[in-house]
């Protein structure tokens, strides 16, 4: 049976810089210096460059679209043998107006683009994983005004070794959109996976959304404390949250293209269980930090909490994670107890579900552990990975700091709790119902049930057609963040051949007043 942290260990990766034609940034990953024999959950490596990058060594493209002048500036990077890289900047500063994202290559694939209020939290800044060794980032301005503001500062790119993610949860792992996560919907939609940066080292942890007495939105996020135990103010910037990553149906597709594109980049600290940096972790292992703007797309859930011990705790609950950073999956559990390994954490008997018999991985870490009420009673620390039929009897378990714990029992001050955050109205109160969170710019109420139209190609390079039994009136289309791209009127077939890649939001308004919406990949 084994146990995990996630492992934050110190690899050695050599460095060289050599000129190249039309590349702005030449690195090497050298993977025959990656000690790949320790089974830690390091993804991939922190590389510096020979000096700092700024826009002055960049390329500028004046150029003129829809009437509107607009200036282009961009930078191309190559990590020779990097199966992904990731953009890390020291400071970002783009003005009201202009947007940045980055893309491939060679397969076109794109961020989606970020705005100028998307890193209020700190100057530094990531843009998302773009696979491949060689990406290009590009910055849009309207004017030479907002141009002359944009400030930007690279030392060091992401260079991963490994696209660990995707299919690499054993297939006992139920899918949240199986029937058995029907009655959790809620709850998913609070959770996300996100990479974490720690010195060098690049990671995937798991983590919630968790609601406040003020009840006002805050981007709160709940995970583990020995998730990025030694990142500093400036790497937190530079964390990257995927929300919404999960597949459709019961069944995975064959790829996540489009799955991986509602994105959040940078998050602040708030509390955390202890100031240890370097495992184990301290008290009850718990991290608190707030997270950037999150678009109204993304339609998240703020999840409710339980500070109960564990007498009081109603069983039969779940854990929704992103098992070896894969889709987010969920796992359900029937005998809650005091833990062995600490009397801080809360331990879980594992049960199988009708799609599903999953326990907890590596990348697993910081998962929320919901009672019977679905309020987050722990986040998970460790436990005994694989399938429950794998495990001796009363075995399959997992670990977590307990809610209560987590409270006000690692220490006196603000930085070591969550009552002061959590309760701000000071309100006392043991428990605390989710909130939901509303959905996308203009199309708030009024959804139908997808299986009343349908929307194909589905990804898309050209065009979509709509096809319903109800007459359609218009159609918007907008981006991730709610800014409208594209809007018709009594169509059925629309052009999107121009438009970025990405996820695209498809709103309908029918001749009935009736709407509905649903999502679309333009590739």
């Amino acid at each position: 049976m084994k146990r995990f942290y996630l492992l934050v260990c110190i690899l050695t990766l050599h460095l060289s810089i050599t000129a190249q034609e039309n590349i702005d940034i030449t690195l090497q990953l050298n993977t025959n210096d990656i000690n790949t024999s320790i089974g830690d959950n390091s993804i991939g490596k922190k590389i510096a460059t020979s000096s700092i990058i700024s826009k002055d060594e960049g390329h500028v493209i004046y150029a003129k679209r829809n009437s509107n002048s607009e200036i282009i500036w961009y930078l191309t990077i190559q990590v020779s043998g990097a199966k992904a890289i990731v953009p890390y900047f020291d400071e970002l500063i783009i003005e009201d107006g202009a947007k940045i994202r980055a893309y491939s290559t060679s397969t076109k694939k794109s961020t989606r683009f970020f705005y100028h209020n998307e890193n209020a939290l700190s100057n530094s800044f990531a843009l998302p994983l773009i696979k491949g060794e060689n990406i290009v980032i590009e910055a849009t301005f309207p004017n030479q005004a907002a141009f002359d503001k944009f400030k930007l500062s690279i030392s060091e790119v992401g260079a991963l070794y490994s696209l660990q993610g995707f299919g690499d949860a054993p297939a006992c792992y139920a899918n949240v959109n199986c029937s058995e996560g029907n009655p959790w919907q809620d709850q998913i939609r609070s959770v996300a996976k996100y990479m974490i940066v720690e010195g060098t080292t690049i990671a995937y942890c798991t983590g919630s959304l968790i609601n406040n007495t003020n009840q006002d939105f805050k981007n709160y996020f709940l995970s583990a404390q020995h998730c990025g135990m030694a990142s500093t103010t400036a790497e937190f910037g530079q964390f990257v949250f995927y929300f919404n990553y999960e597949a459709n149906s019961c069944s995975s597709p064959a790829n996540d293209n489009g799955l991986d594109q509602e994105t959040v980049v940078g998050c602040t600290k708030i509390s955390s269980s202890g100031t240890s940096t370097s495992l184990p972790p301290d008290g009850s292992d718990f991290l608190l930090m707030e997270l950037n703007a999150i678009p109204a797309s993304y339609n998240v859930y703020y999840a409710g909490w339980n500070r109960a011990d564990i007498p009081q705790i109603q069983g039969n609950g779940a854990i929704i994670q992103h098992p070896r950073a894969d889709l987010k999956k969920i796992s359900f559990w029937s005998t809650v107890n005091v833990s062995f390994s600490s009397l801080s954490h809360l331990e879980v008997l594992c049960i199988s579900s009708a799609n599903g018999e999953g326990i907890v991985e590596p990348n697993s870490s910081g998962s929320p552990i919901f009672d019977g009420n679905k309020n987050v009673i722990g986040n998970v620390t460790a436990g005994s990975e694989g399938c429950i039929s794998d495990s001796p009897v009363n075995s399959a378990f997992a670990v977590g700091g307990r809610f209560s714990e987590h409270w006000n029992q690692n220490g006196s001050t603000p930085n070591l709790q969550l009552k002061p955050w959590l309760d701000p109205t000071n309100s006392g109160v043991m428990s605390l119902n989710g909130k939901q969170q509303f959905g996308p710019v203009g199309i708030n109420e009024g959804y139908l049930n997808n299986t009343d139209f349908n929307i194909f190609p589905n990804p898309t390079s050209q065009f979509i057609a709509i096809e319903a039994d109800k007459i359609i009136e218009k159609v918007n289309l907008y981006s991730l963040d709610g800014k409208l791209l594209l809007s018709v009127t009594k169509a059925n077939n629309i052009d999107v051949s121009e438009l970025h890649s990405g996820v695209i939001i498809v709103e309908i308004y029918f001749k009935n007043g009736e709407k509905a919406h649903n999502r679309v990949y333009k590739q």
